[in-house]
């Protein structure tokens, strides 16, 4: 309606995520076993991954890393549709935290409202944006400031969980590897998702090596290979309170 009436409102807009992002996730997806269906850049591809992913052991890491192969939403006045929700048009109009964007639909709905019944009164011909402030200019500020918004949420998380953990240090934990790199593991623990790190280093039961193609660090004397979407015993070394950043060891090379 907004759109027909030539309205300039702040369309909520998910372009479609890059091919080459795609890619990278089909080949990982494909060494941890999944038969995917057909490379398609369409919302109906994402969620027939997900089908196929749906209660097999590597559910959890697979939706996150299909999650990283999409755009970050933004607000313009151009639309580009909401590939996430293979949605033609797609605004932000009601919150429970009232976002800005939801009074600027508010406004722009109002006057169209007032101007189609030929009433007038108070919000009749209201301005929709500030003195001076065009919609591109608003939209790319208010995507910024969600982007804070985002960042200072993490912060506050990785402080919390910090806090949950500094007197749980020697204690054990279930978890998921969620990444695989060179210099170790990152995992979540499966009861709280709480994510840490275990360092290469301190594997002390082989050498192992990562193996790129396979997403996997591999041990160069026993074979025991350790990749994405494994479940672990993990125990609590360390929890850096300064920079939040918690530390793990693979329970099992503990107790050799």
């Amino acid at each position: 309606t907004l759109d027909r009436a030539g309205a300039s409102v702040l369309f909520r807009v998910h372009e479609e995520p890059d091919g080459d992002k795609v890619k990278d996730f089909a080949e990982l997806a494909w060494s941890l076993g999944l038969k995917l269906p057909k490379t398609e850049l369409t919302p109906s591809w994402f969620a027939g991954v997900l089908d196929v992913a749906k209660d097999s052991s590597t559910e959890y890491v697979v939706n996150n890393l299909l999650l990283r192969t999409m755009q970050r939403a933004r607000y313009t006045p151009t639309n580009y549709g909401h590939f996430g929700l293979a949605a033609e048009y797609y605004i932000h109009f009601t919150s429970p935290i009232r976002r800005y964007p939801d009074l600027v639909a508010h406004r722009v709905l109002q006057n169209l409202l007032l101007k189609k019944t030929g009433k007038t009164g108070k919000g009749s011909g209201g301005k929709i944006l500030p003195a001076g402030v065009n919609a591109e200019a608003a939209g790319t500020f208010l995507s910024a400031r969600e982007r804070v918004a985002v960042e200072a949420e993490r912060d506050v998380q990785a402080r919390l969980a910090a806090l949950y953990l500094r007197d749980k240090v020697t204690e054990q934990f279930e978890a998921i590897i969620s990444g695989v790199t060179s210099f170790g593991l990152f995992v979540e623990l499966a009861d709280c998702l709480i994510s840490g790190a275990v360092p290469v280093s301190e594997m002390k039961d082989d050498y192992y090596r990562y193996d790129n193609k396979g997403h996997k660090l591999v041990g160069e004397r026993t074979g025991k290979s350790l990749r994405l979407g494994d479940r672990v015993q993990v125990q609590l070394d360390q929890v850096d309170m300064l920079s939040r950043k918690v530390t793990f060891s693979l329970v099992d090379q503990k107790e050799k």
